[in-house]
């Protein structure tokens, strides 16, 4: 199974406090350098999430948890085989973020918030496949709007799972949505490749009204579980 978190960024005073506990003397030390106290905030949650979510599925303190980096800078788990089979990746956009949780396979995660984007048909026309941008066109606005993000977190979910990062631009990932079946796209060609693509699975989501996301996962042999991670520190316990 693959799981995805959904969470509220916008925490309370106390439970702000207690993130920030849990989290290591370098993303204590990252924190300072947003300038924006609502970044600050966000990133602080975002991380202690992270910590709280990996600590159920790792039965440890959050505070334990010791994060690698790949090559390219994906988070990884450190420590023993058992914890580094469990597989994951965040993405967070405005005040709502996801969690993607798997084992054993490379899975990727990315949101956006629908929001006006004047530049978006030169951004397509860049990043975007023939194929794609000619999709876009077809659309009305509204609709248009948020396709362009649907393809931008599918894009990005792939090069997320994969940590290729800069390495693999977005435009080498070419997408198809399914207009007639809900939260339904595939991978049609990656890197020119149509064998990679089928290698893996994408699937569209939508965490809450004006924000769409993806999330890629290696492999077909998987089903999704989605949950709303609690408001409160104390609901949170209160879940076992």
């Amino acid at each position: 199974r693959v799981h995805v978190w959904i969470a509220c960024l916008e925490r309370s005073p106390a439970d702000q406090t207690m993130l920030y506990g849990l989290l290591s003397a370098d993303e204590q030390e990252r924190a300072t350098r947003f300038y924006f106290d609502l970044d600050r905030q966000r990133f602080i949650a975002s991380r202690g999430l992270l910590r709280q979510i990996l600590g159920r599925y790792l039965n440890c303190d959050p505070q334990a948890i010791a994060f690698s980096y790949a090559e390219r800078g994906k988070p990884l788990l450190g420590g023993d085989g058992d914890s580094q089979a469990v597989q994951f990746n965040l993405s967070h956009s405005g005040a709502i973020a996801l969690y993607a949780i798997g084992q054993d396979r490379r899975i990727g995660i990315d949101i956006e918030q629908i929001r006006p984007m004047p530049t978006a048909d030169r951004l397509a026309q860049r990043f975007f496949s023939s194929r794609e941008h000619a999709h876009l066109q077809t659309l009305d606005a509204p609709t248009q709007q948020r396709d362009f993000f649907r393809y931008w977190t599918c894009k990005e979910a792939y090069v997320k799972a994969t940590g290729d990062g800069l390495a693999l631009p977005v435009a080498q990932v070419e997408v198809l949505l399914d207009g007639d079946r809900p939260n339904s796209a595939r991978f049609v060609s990656i890197s020119g490749s149509v064998a990679e693509a089928k290698g893996w699975a994408l699937h569209l989501l939508d965490p809450q009204e004006g924000y769409t996301g993806a999330i890629a996962v290696e492999g077909h042999d998987w089903d999704l579980r989605c949950w709303q991670m609690p408001a409160t520190f104390e609901e949170w316990v209160r879940l076992g």
